[in-house]
């Protein structure tokens, strides 16, 4: 999987998530957690 943020692309605020097919159901709340955790960690 592929999370990219502002360090990324530059747009603060935002989160562009690539690769979630399948397994990502499983991963759903880890991939969750780590959105959040980049979001607020940015507050």
């Amino acid at each position: 999987f592929q999370l990219h943020g502002a360090a990324n692309h530059g747009m603060e605020g935002l989160m562009a998530l690539f690769g979630i097919e399948s397994p990502g159901l499983t991963s759903s709340l880890a991939i969750g957690e780590a959105v959040a955790e980049s979001l607020t960690a940015r507050v």
